[in-house]
C-alpha cells in the first residue's frame, strides 16, 4: 500500500512539473511575443525621429545628407551609358580652406570613356554638363575607377542625383 502511495505521489510530482514547464514555455513564448513587438514600436520611432529630425534641418544640411547618401558612380556605370544618353548628377567638392562642401547639381549628357589616359584616379569620362539655370551644354571631364566617380581636379566627388 506504501508503495501504491509512493508511486501517486510520483505520478502527481511528474505531472504537475510537466504543466509548470509548459506554463514556463508559454509565458517564455509570451515575453519573447512582447519583446518582438517592443522591438517593432522602437524601430518606427526612431524612424520617426529621423524624419522629424531631418524636416528640421536647414535647406543646405538636407542637400549635404542627401548628397551622402547618393549612390557613388563606379567606372561600370559609365560603361553602360549609351552616347548622348543624359541623366542628372550632382558634384560636391570641398575647397581648402574651407570645410564646407560645395553642392551641384546638373544634367550630363554622356560622350565617351578616354581608355588612353588612365591616372591613378581612374580612366577619364568624358561628356557635357548643363547647369539647370543655363541652356548651353559646357563640355566636362571626370575620373572614374571601380568604386567611385571624381571631379578632374579631385576636389569633389560625382554621384547620381
Amino acid at each position: 500500500m506504501d508503495l501504491i502511495i509512493i508511486f501517486v505521489l510520483i505520478a502527481i510530482l511528474f505531472f504537475w512539473h510537466q504543466s509548470s514547464k509548459r506554463e514556463r514555455n508559454r509565458h517564455k513564448s509570451e515575453i519573447e511575443t512582447l519583446h518582438e513587438a517592443l522591438e517593432s514600436v522602437n524601430s518606427e520611432l526612431n524612424e520617426l525621429r529621423d524624419k522629424i529630425e531631418y524636416m528640421s534641418l536647414p535647406a543646405h544640411e538636407k542637400e549635404e545628407l542627401s548628397f551622402e547618401n547618393a549612390p557613388d558612380l563606379p567606372l561600370p556605370f559609365f560603361e553602360k551609358l549609351e552616347k548622348d544618353q543624359i541623366l542628372t548628377l550632382v558634384s560636391g567638392s570641398y575647397y581648402y580652406p574651407s570645410d564646407d562642401i560645395y553642392i551641384t547639381r546638373f544634367q550630363y549628357k554622356h560622350d565617351y570613356i578616354d581608355r588612353e589616359n588612365k591616372t591613378e584616379h581612374g580612366y577619364e569620362i568624358h561628356g557635357f554638363q548643363k547647369l539647370f539655370n543655363n541652356d548651353e551644354w559646357a563640355p566636362c571631364t571626370f575620373l572614374s575607377n571601380e568604386n567611385e566617380t571624381s571631379t578632374l581636379d579631385c576636389a569633389g566627388t560625382i554621384k547620381k542625383a
